[in-house]
């Protein structure tokens, strides 16, 4: 009788019975008999498979001394030092590494943006933050998005310097959003609609200082109007046309 038990719990113990009517990758155990009972029951364990993936774990940060803000103050400066250079008119290039074939050489904020990333991941989310309110900024306005980035770290800089010496952080968050509230208006009253004669010289500085890409641009939203839609095609020759 011993033989055959231990015969069984060879053969069973564990084993992946097929063609039954529960979850054929589930892992199954032989009970040994009791007593009482002198046939062996098979218990199912729980299925560990593919099927049933597991939650990630995750790492947590607590910032008691200090050091999960500075990390993602740091993020921030990394990524407003990188997209600051080509703020402006003035602006310089930024050469961008490219997997598939050469290095791309580009002055847009946006397109540079998408291409950070941090090996710190408290870094890498203050990356992810300026990276929120440049993106946001671009859907509303269409451009503005290293403006944002540059406002936005200079912000964040200021506040971890104030609410260290002891302020409050909600009432720093209070008086930044009524601050920029009072901006707003000041910068509506000072602001002036742009005459046709002046979109050449716009588009121009968009366009990296490009004056006859500017003119087509203007030319384009002359004919349209200025809310229409003028799209526009990448195309494979040499001059833009």
């Amino acid at each position: 009788m011993v033989k055959q038990i231990f015969s069984l719990s060879q053969t069973l113990h564990p084993t992946r019975l097929k063609n039954q009517p529960w979850d054929v990758l589930s892992t199954h155990y032989l009970q040994l008999p009791s007593a009482t009972n002198h046939r062996p029951t098979i218990t199912r364990k729980p299925s560990t498979s593919i099927l049933n993936p597991r939650a990630v774990a995750k790492e947590l940060y607590f910032n008691h001394d200090g050091s999960a803000t500075r990390k993602l103050l740091a993020g921030v400066n990394k990524v407003a030092e990188v997209i600051g250079v080509t703020l402006g008119p003035k602006g310089r290039n930024v050469v961008l590494q490219n997997k598939y074939g050469p290095p791309k050489i580009v002055n847009d904020g946006e397109t540079v943006l998408k291409e950070i990333e941090l090996d710190d991941p408290l870094e890498n989310v203050g990356v992810k933050l300026v990276r929120q309110a440049g993106a946001r900024t671009n859907d509303l306005a269409g451009d503005g998005c290293t403006t944002s980035i540059v406002l936005a770290q200079g912000l964040i800089a200021e506040g971890v310097k104030v609410i260290a010496a002891g302020l409050n952080p909600v009432q720093v968050s209070r008086g930044i959003d009524k601050t920029a509230r009072a901006l707003i208006s000041e910068l509506k009253l000072m602001s002036k609609e742009v005459e046709d004669h002046e979109l050449a010289d716009v588009a121009a500085v968009s366009a990296g200082n490009d004056y006859v890409l500017g003119n087509m641009i203007a030319d384009a939203l002359q004919q349209v109007g200025r809310w229409g839609l003028s799209p526009s095609r990448k195309g494979t020759m040499l001059k833009t046309i």
